[in-house]
């Protein structure tokens, strides 16, 4: 008798232990995490910015703003897997971005900035990081997503222990890195003179760190992201300003600079529309 009552209390436990998903609902952090390369939106042309606008309803003040753009999206592998939120995780010290350090939180943003995404769904995050929000300046920097499951079991609590379901998870990324070469994205104000049929892009020196050669612009009336491949006009970095005839018409025009080490560093790309 004893034998049998000892049988069906273990057949109980059995039950109740393989059935924690159907009576406490458990939920668990993503399986994988996929992390996408990071883009600077200098490399953007024209239609890929606005993309970001219409697609996504993401507008940046493109100027001299060094602006990233980070992607990635969490992996579910069962339908017990959830996401409470995503962060991208950013830092000029590889270290800083351990697994323990991240889950553990470190408010020193000067080490880590985190970014919440500002577009998300299940396919797909988006988030910008602007670095003249940060002290930082040229130099390599690591990144990496995070996807977190914060649940709070709500039946009995053999089950939520058994399952660890209270407090919070995350899902790791892998690290990647991306190197800014300067702190500033080259800038110009750009007119065009119709009387002179004459295009000035005025430069400004406080924009760029020292090491710089040469300015510059090149353009395009049918390529989106002009390169020095393109037209190209170029002047000596005191001189500040690029000026070249120009008869008019619709296109793509490019500020660039070029450092003592011959490196090309360009801004971003501006359509214009010139009378003739």
């Amino acid at each position: 008798m004893m034998m049998k009552s000892f049988i069906g209390v273990c057949c109980t436990v059995l039950l109740c232990l393989s059935a924690c998903g159907d009576i406490d609902s458990p939920e668990f952090p993503p399986s994988k995490v996929n992390l996408n390369d990071i883009k600077e939106l200098t490399n953007f042309s024209y239609s890929e910015q606005k993309d970001l606008e219409s697609k996504y309803g993401i507008f940046f003040d493109y100027r001299d703003r060094r602006v990233y753009l980070l992607s990635g999206n969490p992996v579910f592998d069962s339908p017990y897997e959830r996401c409470s939120y995503l962060e991208f995780c950013i830092s000029p010290d590889k270290d800083n971005l351990s697994e323990e350090k991240i889950f553990y939180y470190n408010y020193d943003y000067e080490k880590v900035c985190r970014i919440t995404p500002e577009y998300w769904n299940e396919n797909a995050s988006i988030a910008m990081f602007h670095l003249d929000m940060m002290s930082w300046g040229a130099g390599t920097y690591y990144y990496r997503l995070v996807a977190y499951n914060w649940t709070w079991g709500g039946g009995p609590g053999i089950l939520d222990d058994c399952l660890q379901q209270d407090g919070r998870k995350a899902t790791f990324s892998e690290i990647k890195s991306f190197a800014i070469p300067t702190k500033y994205a080259p800038y110009a104000d750009i007119s065009y003179s119709e009387w002179e049929q004459m295009v000035y892009a005025r430069f400004y020196n406080s924009e760029f760190e020292e090491g710089i050669a040469r300015i510059g612009v090149c353009y395009s009336t049918t390529n989106q992201l002009p390169t020095t491949a393109d037209q190209v006009f170029t002047a000596e970095i005191g001189k500040g300003e690029v000026s070249f005839p120009y008869q008019g018409g619709s296109c793509y025009m490019r500020p660039f600079v070029v450092t003592q080490d011959n490196v090309t560093v360009y801004g971003y790309v501006q359509p214009f529309q010139f009378s003739r």
